[in-house]
């Protein structure tokens, strides 16, 4: 994981208070300077039902979608699941189903399982997923077959998510 240390205990401690109280669906900001590759790190995320999905960004652009379950693998399992092909499929309210190449790790505490997709064409998804309306799901589909579905509603998404745009410097595709 490229974010270092630091950012794997903020995450997990987020995962920590976000996963056990399933009603909260609050989505959270956090950010912290990393002093080794003088960036800040900025991850958006939100828990509901059976896991919790988010964004997680640095001020050099590079961006995360991830999705977090609640399910629990040894690390025999997960062995068995890196070798089958998977996607992070995410939801913007009633639009079409956005698809990223994603890879499965356990969190950063050993003991959930969590889907990531790095691909530029993210920021695009994030800058959507600002005026999202309604809601936000992200799904991993593995081996062809859907599974871990996270929906969250869009409920103070807006200023959350523009909290990581303006510390990445997200902006819109320009058009040639």
């Amino acid at each position: 994981m490229r974010w270092g240390t630091w950012a794997s205990v903020a995450f997990a401690a987020m995962c920590g208070a976000l996963l056990p109280s399933p009603a909260s669906a609050q989505w959270q900001h956090v950010s912290e300077d990393d002093p080794f590759t003088k960036t800040t790190i900025h991850i958006v995320v939100a828990e509901h039902d059976h896991g919790m999905i988010g964004f997680r960004c640095d001020s050099s652009k590079a961006i995360t979608a991830l999705l977090v379950t609640t399910e629990r693998l040894s690390r025999d399992e997960m062995r068995t699941l890196v070798r089958v092909p998977m996607k992070l499929l995410v939801a913007i309210d009633n639009a079409d189903v956005i698809s990223f190449a994603a890879m499965p790790s356990l969190t950063p505490d050993g003991v959930f399982l969590r889907f990531e997709a790095d691909n530029a064409a993210i920021a695009a998804v994030v800058l959507t997923a600002a005026a999202a309306r309604v809601r936000i799901g992200m799904a991993a589909e593995i081996n062809g077959t859907l599974a871990y579905r996270v929906t969250v509603p869009t409920a103070n998404l807006r200023s959350q998510l523009q909290k990581l745009i303006n510390g990445c410097r997200l902006e819109p595709a320009r058009k040639n």
